[in-house]
């Protein structure tokens, strides 16, 4: 009964995500996203406004600009892949569905703080994959699911999760993709790889390390399961291609002006040892990951092949891209986070050691833990992206050029949340930025409806952590199924 382990590992997750949703929008590549959203629902293809009013949940009225170009028929479009705007559409029909039971309040705040939900549901299914993905490895239930909370509990996919950018869906499915391809079933890895390649196309990087995997490497390989993969991934890439000639008007053109302009090797080190977007200082977790390689390497030799090469595959691609930060008012190596569950996976060779640690191994397992915990606390907490704005605002009038001022916010220690959390967090104005406690200030039914949610919510994550951590095997639940069985006709 491992699916029904798995779907219970989801409930938790996703009621201690929603419990800690900011349910709103953080930048304009999310505003931009749920433009195309919008969009599609309404009829328009994709085609969205180069300018618009933005009503935040205060009430407050600003303009924003769409992130793309002008392309077919002098329309304008959005830069990024459809897939995370597709992905919304169930969330916007519920918040149309809100705006008609709730007509006091503005519609489109009501619209957006249901499309900010998307990645809630996206990150609690990456860590019930997660889940099924240590056990499918030879991991023991109660050891998969504490690796399961360390990834969406002391990873940045937690606070990625309160937004609505594409980095924890593309997680997902590249994720969900390496199970399947784990559990030898090369049509669900080909159909869940061309879903991430919608979504944000450098996942095309996985399809040859998938590929090998899935059955070149074998001694005795065999086409078979290789056209099984490849023909939903092509599938995939036509539906890309035709995207494309929708926007832009060639299947090549996927909205992008920029270049790979920087040398790979001030990537990495920006992305490994930069004060505002070392992936160590963000996520100190990943690594146990990688000091835990050589030994998971023994016994899953393919596995550890597979995942490192993908890895250093995309971690060179971000690298050389102009913007290899990924926005330097971002939380954290933004690009990265999709790769952060393939530098947790060679902790299953450590823990089916016995013991797995021991001595300071141990101390010093505590210490990772509990710092990657307090860091995405920070991030959860905080209003992260108006403390980095704040910060940019005050180089800004200094007189700094934005190239400085970049250099500032990657470089300076004084400016790194992680470094100077204190300082980062007396530059938010919300504390803590959780949808519940601002819908509580606005009064009436709206007041109501965020305290029963957030009791909800709490009696929801305190039921599932209890239920796990007793049989976190499910074995009740198996019992459960098979009465229904013999039961049935």
């Amino acid at each position: 009964m491992n699916a029904l382990s798995s779907l219970r590992v989801f409930a938790l997750a996703w009621s201690l995500y929603l419990l800690t949703a900011g349910g709103h929008f953080y930048t304009g590549d999310e505003e931009t996203l749920f433009r195309v959203t919008e969009s599609l629902v309404s009829g328009r293809r994709g085609a969205i406004d180069r300018r618009w009013e933005v009503v935040d949940d205060r009430g407050a009225r600003t303009y924003a600009f769409a992130y793309g170009f002008e392309g077919v028929g002098g329309n304008y479009y959005g830069k990024y892949g459809i897939g995370q705007s597709l992905a919304a559409v169930p969330f916007y029909g519920l918040g149309s569905a809100a705006s008609q039971l709730l007509p006091r309040y503005d519609r489109r705040w009501i619209l957006r703080f249901f499309v900010s939900l998307t990645n809630t549901l996206v990150a609690a299914a990456s860590v019930a994959v997660f889940f099924s993905l240590a056990r499918a490895l030879g991991c023991g239930p109660r050891a998969g699911l504490l690796l399961a909370l360390v990834l969406g509990f002391a990873t940045p996919l937690w606070v990625y999760a309160k937004t609505f950018l594409s980095q924890p869906l593309m997680l997902c499915l590249l994720l969900s993709s390496f199970l399947a391809a784990v559990r030898r079933r090369p049509a669900w890895a080909g159909t869940l790889l061309g879903c991430a390649v919608l979504v944000r196309f450098e996942s095309l990087l996985g399809a040859p390390v998938l590929l090998w995997y899935g059955g070149l490497s074998r001694r005795r390989a065999t086409w078979g399961p290789a056209l099984w993969f490849l023909i939903p991934l092509a599938l995939a890439l036509s539906g890309v291609g035709a995207y494309n000639v929708a926007r832009f008007g060639s299947p090549l053109d996927f909205g992008y002006r920029e270049e790979f302009s920087s040398a790979w090797y001030e990537g990495l080190f920006g992305l490994a040892l930069a004060p505002g977007k070392s992936l160590f200082l963000f996520a100190p977790v990943v690594l146990i990951g990688m000091l835990s390689l050589k030994v998971f390497c023994r016994v899953h030799r393919r596995e550890a092949a597979a995942l490192s090469c993908l890895v250093a595959l995309l971690v060179l691609f971000y690298s050389t891209w102009h913007e290899w930060d990924g926005g330097f008012i971002f939380w954290g190596p933004r690009y990265l986070v999709p790769l952060i569950p393939f530098l947790l996976i060679p902790i299953i060779g450590r823990l089916k050691q016995e013991p797995p640690w021991k001595g300071r191994w141990k101390a010093a397992l505590v210490v990772i833990l509990f710092a990657s915990f307090a860091v995405q606390a920070l991030g959860v907490v905080v209003h992260w992206h108006k403390a980095l704005s704040h910060s940019y605002l005050e180089l800004e009038a200094a007189g700094l050029t934005k190239p400085e001022i970049r250099r500032q916010l990657l470089y300076n220690p004084a400016y790194s949340p992680v470094l100077s959390p204190f300082r980062h967090w007396a530059r938010s104005d919300r504390i803590p930025d959780f949808w519940w406690i601002k819908w509580m200030e606005l009064g009436d039914a709206a007041g109501y409806a965020g305290f029963l949610g957030m009791s909800v919510l709490a009696g929801s994550t305190l039921f599932w952590a209890r239920s796990l951590w007793k049989r976190p095997w499910g074995s009740s639940e198996s019992a459960l199924v098979t009465r229904i069985l013999r039961r049935a006709p």
